[in-house]
């Protein structure tokens, strides 16, 4: 069925992992809240064909009509799911990606953050939120191969601060705004290639099967211990589970010869410790970004410091912004829907 598609923006944010890392591929919890850093996706209606612009690559392509720029696997993999049989509207759509990193990756979920923004902005009206989150999730699996848990594409989905139990049970927490826990960003300096990180992980789990075991048996519970200590505002306990974690994924490292933590996570975790804040790789590791609690005020100016000592950012970037499902709520009741051609 056609339907008329209005000029429409959304903004869907990237994301950071606290906490799961690795062992949510086999089900345990994860923690991860949304940064204020988006995706910025836009519709303008016109006569076809079909334009897609994007800060990736130069000028516009026309699915269909012409060959797709090799940055585009992830926009091919939404259109298949949204417009089967190629039944694309006429218009223009634009994607930014760039405040997610655009000279390197910073291992802030920009490819979830495109599948959340893409398939909330053009999905038909009556598409509810179950039906918005699985296109965007079958979106992600297309274009990663199936690998990776969803993690990125949820949290973009739903914002703020989420503990994720599975792709249907994705319960919100209360932000933990400071000075009650300080929570900081340092980028290594380094991207990391999250789908070579996850094979690595199942293979060493084919080559040493016990070794595996133990380790994804301790992350799961440290997931669901500093779950619970979030939510009852243990932040001693919650710090501890940190430490703990890190100390997990440096026998990881060493056991199963996955670059986890490897001399560009260990600078940024110096960097931390030296400033007095509890530090873990977010996301799969191996660079990317670390993320750095501290149970106190004051501490950033010495963090920056060592940051700059050790070489890595310190990125200027908040948390907890509004996940893209509730902005397209938001513009469905205030223009009438959006529209799309759908099935």
């Amino acid at each position: 069925m056609t339907h008329t598609l209005r000029t429409q923006s959304l903004a869907a944010p990237g994301k950071v992992l606290w906490l799961g890392e690795y062992a949510v591929l086999s089900g345990a919890p994860a923690l991860a809240s949304s940064v204020g850093r988006h995706v910025l996706t836009h519709w303008t209606a016109d006569d076809p064909p079909l334009q897609v612009e994007s800060n990736l690559w130069q000028g516009a392509w026309a699915p269909g009509a012409s060959d797709a720029p090799p940055q585009a696997a992830l926009v091919q993999a939404a259109l298949a799911i949204l417009f089967p049989g190629e039944a694309y509207p006429g218009g223009t759509l634009s994607i930014d990606s760039g405040a997610l990193g655009e000279a390197a990756k910073y291992g802030l979920g920009s490819s979830g953050a495109v599948a959340a923004g893409l398939c909330a902005l053009l999905a038909p009206a009556g598409w509810d939120d179950d039906k918005v989150t699985r296109a965007a999730l079958d979106t992600h699996d297309r274009f990663q191969g199936g690998v990776g848990s969803g993690t990125d594409v949820l949290t973009s989905l739903h914002g703020g601060l989420v503990e994720l139990r599975s792709r249907h049970d994705i319960r919100a927490l209360t932000p933990p705004l400071k000075p009650y826990l300080d929570v900081a960003l340092l980028w290594t300096g380094v991207s990391a290639d999250s789908r070579t990180m996850v094979r690595g992980w199942w293979a060493w789990r084919d080559r040493a099967p016990r070794a595996w075991q133990d380790a994804q048996d301790q992350l799961e519970q440290l997931a669901g211990a500093g779950i619970t200590a979030l939510r009852s505002a243990d932040v001693p306990r919650f710090l501890d589970v940190i430490a703990h974690w890190t100390e997990v994924m440096r026998r990881v490292t060493w056991d199963s010869a996955l670059p986890v933590i490897n001399e560009p996570v260990s600078a940024a975790l110096r960097a931390a410790s030296h400033a007095g804040y509890v530090a873990k790789p977010s996301g799969a590791g191996g660079g990317d970004v670390v993320i750095a609690f501290q149970g106190s005020q004051g501490g950033r100016t010495g963090l920056a410091e060592a940051c700059a000592r050790e070489g890595v950012v310190l990125l200027d970037v908040d948390l907890y912004a509004p996940g893209v499902l509730s902005q397209r709520r938001a513009h469905q009741s205030a223009s009438g829907g959006i529209s799309s051609t759908g099935r």
